[in-house]
């Protein structure tokens, strides 16, 4: 919250510095956790640089790597997402629900929950990857795609490709410029500090800044830039999406959920030391059986809904029939 308070309220620059502890710093008065947690390390040397390079040495190498020495300087810090708790709706195959033929791997599946379990990441990644490569190759052996309707589908992409390239190189606003701003929104309304106010108003924005870029482009210098135009138009898209999602959320009352914290007038008050404007809106758990999906149509509007989990199944399985199962591929019948 400190850090947020800085950086995008007052907007700052917030720093780590390792070389030196910070004030009123003593290993006696430090919590019994943390204290066994050095100890049992053997980081008990004098500074954090050393406690660092002692524990993890491999850190300050990376960091070394990217021209950042911290035995020289401090490191720049901020919130930054880890991981996209969310992604595209997909069955236990990794096949979307909606895109035929489409395999979503990875954190853009939406196998990442709030509350997701270590080592989610790799079974949506390794695991996956193998599950979706023993379907396609049960189940989509033979060319499924019809060329009388495919060669009207790429003329129809090339040439939408060919009238935002001439939009892009006459437009005025960089791409540089839209990003920012995608990326100022993104962070004020829809990181980890959210509140439905800031999100009526930077939904708004970001569904004009879209029909902006669809109708005028961004500037683009040249044809070797063109390429970060394109992303723009797309990210601009997502961020629009995605606020719109959190903001149908907040609506909905679901409260603060995940590492997401909602504020509310009417809420709890977050820390003495915090002004009467942090407040937390609760949790409404009930939400917690329940998935947010978003739809978008062909003009780009989202439409929001709330859906039942799926249930884990219980299946009261054999060895020898589930295998045969398997042995005869009936398991990737739809």
């Amino acid at each position: 919250i400190l850090v947020y308070i800085e950086t995008v309220v007052k907007g700052r620059r917030v720093y780590l510095d390792f070389r030196s502890n910070p004030e009123g710093y003593s290993l006696s008065g430090l919590p019994d956790e943390a204290r066994t947690y050095l100890e049992k390390s053997g980081a008990m040397q004098d500074t954090p640089i050393g406690r660092l390079l002692h524990m993890n040495p491999g850190a300050a190498g990376l960091y070394k790597k990217h021209d950042i020495d911290l035995l020289q300087e401090p490191l720049e810090v901020a919130v930054c997402a880890q991981h996209n708790n969310g992604g595209l709706a997909g069955n236990i195959w990794y096949e979307s629900t909606n895109i035929k033929h489409l395999f979503p791997i990875g954190e853009v599946n939406g196998s990442h929950g709030i509350t997701r379990p270590g080592g989610s990441a790799l079974n949506a990644g390794q695991v996956a990857g193998f599950r979706a490569a023993e379907f396609i190759a049960n189940r989509y052996g033979e060319w499924s795609l019809d060329d009388a309707e495919a060669e009207p589908a790429i003329k129809e992409c090339a040439q939408g490709v060919i009238e935002y390239a001439e939009l892009c190189l006459k437009a005025r606003n960089s791409w540089e410029s839209e990003l920012e701003q995608m990326q100022d929104r993104m962070s004020r309304s829809g990181a980890h500090i959210r509140s439905i106010d800031s999100l009526d108003k930077n939904s708004l924005q970001a569904r004009e800044q879209v029909r902006r870029l669809m109708g005028s482009g961004c500037e683009a210098d040249g044809r070797e830039q063109l390429r970060y135009a394109f992303r723009v138009r797309q990210l601009a898209f997502a961020h629009a999406a995605y606020l719109d999602a959190i903001r149908y959320s907040l609506q909905s009352g679901a409260g603060s959920r995940g590492s997401s914290i909602v504020l509310d007038p009417g809420g709890a008050q977050i820390h003495d030391m915090l002004d009467s404007s942090w407040r937390i809106a609760a949790e409404d758990t009930s939400f917690r059986t329940k998935v947010l999906e978003t739809l978008c149509d062909r003009k780009g509007e989202a439409r929001h809904r709330w859906v039942p989990c799926r249930p884990i199944p219980e299946v009261d399985s054999w060895f020898e029939t589930t295998w045969a199962r398997f042995r005869d591929g009936e398991i990737y019948s739809p």
